[in-house]
């Protein structure tokens, strides 16, 4: 890999251009990467979000720490605190922290967003930064919750055909008595 001074504009382009939404904090909590697929998930722009430590703001009306910020100060302890739906050390990746939830205004929409969060560490192995990724499953949600909606209104009907069935076979028996 070269090393060489300005070849970290590349990295920065990749970064940028991920179709995953990504934000990175540093160490004081502040935003050292927005990428494009977060403006466009979050809507909230790069420009406005780099250098602050609002990395809460599109996701919640009051300032908390979202999983990165978590991460930063390893508060896995916190997690349950903040996050309902949670794992910790689950990822695909050793120590990434997970949590999903529902979002009733991020970026416009009522959104189910997926989080992961990684810290990113120095040779020596401390944590230099923490890297986040969003993932937007809405819609899968949605369609489970419909699934489940549907199970539970065919369970519904099968029961009310087990009792009509009963009726009839109640009935039937009125009649074959009355017909002796």
């Amino acid at each position: 890999m070269d090393k060489t001074p300005g070849n970290n504009d590349i990295y920065f382009l990749i970064v940028e251009n991920l179709a995953t939404p990504t934000f990175a904090i540093d160490t004081n909590h502040k935003i050292i990467v927005w990428n494009r697929a977060c403006e466009k998930l979050t809507g909230a722009l790069a420009q406005e979000m780099i250098g602050t430590d609002n990395q809460w703001v599109p996701f919640y009306q009051n300032k908390r720490p979202t999983v990165s910020d978590l991460v930063i100060d390893r508060k896995a302890q916190d997690m349950s605190k903040y996050y309902s739906n949670f794992s910790l050390n689950k990822s695909i990746v050793e120590e990434g922290w997970e949590a999903e939830g529902w979002y009733d205004n991020l970026g416009g929409k009522r959104r189910y967003i997926f989080f992961t969060a990684l810290p990113v560490k120095d040779a020596q192995g401390n944590i230099i930064a923490a890297v986040e990724t969003l993932e937007d499953i809405t819609t899968r949600i949605e369609e489970q919750e419909e699934a489940k909606k549907v199970n539970s209104m065919m369970v519904g009907r099968e029961l009310k055909m087990v009792e009509l069935k009963q009726e009839v076979e109640r009935l039937q028996k009125i009649v074959d008595t009355k017909a002796s």
